[in-house]
Formats: structure tokens, C-alpha cells, sequence
């Protein structure tokens, strides 16, 4: 009997609390790991259509500053309001609101400021201002 004893205190291995204890923390260690790439995917994706923003507004402020000062884009006011996607084509369920406002400046009247507006996810915006001599 002693030698049983002795062979059971000896022995190597877990007991059923530990393996519970260890499966809990590994659980709560997976799902921390697990919702971070939620978040930093999430962060990737909005940072993408923020350089995607970033891409529509710059396309539209260089096609208006290569217009003529007559043409009819370049009145003073507010112009657009149209859907694109993240390539500046007109897109009926595109992602991007673009429109852009138009204002004289004081100091010369035939130099114009551009003010080209992105709205994307519903109320988010990316503004970008030129000037057309």
C-alpha cells in the first residue's frame, strides 16, 4: 500500500481543475486576440476609403482647375451632388458623394476657389481646397 502511495505522489500529470483553469485562459487570451482583428481590420477598411476619398477629391480638383474660368463647373456656387466610386466614375450605387463649391476671391475676381467635398460612409467627409487662376 505504501508503495502506491508513494507511486501516486510521484506521478506526473494535471488534474482536472488545472486543464479547466488552463482551457479558461486560453479562451479569454483567443478572444481578446480574436476581437483585436476585428477592430484593426475595421481600421483598415475606413482608412482605405479614406485614401479612396482622398483619390476622388484630388481627380476632381485637377479636372475643374483644367477647365476654362467660363466654363459652366466654374460658376460660382455649388456643384455636383453626384454618386462615384473610389475610380471618380459616376456610379449609381457608388460609395462617394462628390460635389464641389465654388467661390471668387477678393483680392483678385478671376481667381476662384474650389472647394471639392467627398462624403462617404453616410456622414464622413474629406474636403480638399484649390485655387483656378
Amino acid at each position: 500500500m505504501t508503495r502506491r502511495l508513494q507511486r501516486r505522489r510521484g506521478q506526473r500529470g494535471m488534474s482536472l481543475i488545472e486543464v479547466m483553469v488552463a482551457g479558461a485562459l486560453l479562451a479569454i487570451g483567443m478572444t481578446a486576440i480574436l476581437s483585436s482583428f476585428s477592430t484593426y481590420s475595421k481600421l483598415i477598411a475606413h482608412q482605405r476609403m479614406l485614401m479612396d476619398a482622398a483619390f476622388v477629391a484630388q481627380s476632381e480638383l485637377q479636372r475643374l482647375q483644367s477647365l476654362k474660368a467660363t466654363h459652366a463647373d466654374l460658376t460660382p456656387g455649388v456643384h455636383g451632388t453626384l454618386t462615384v466610386d473610389a475610380n471618380n466614375q459616376l456610379a449609381a450605387n457608388g460609395r462617394y458623394a462628390l460635389k464641389w463649391i465654388v467661390t471668387k476671391q477678393k483680392p483678385t475676381p478671376r481667381s476662384k476657389e474650389i472647394r471639392v467635398v467627398v462624403t462617404f460612409e453616410g456622414d464622413r467627409q474629406f474636403e480638399l481646397v484649390g485655387l483656378q487662376p
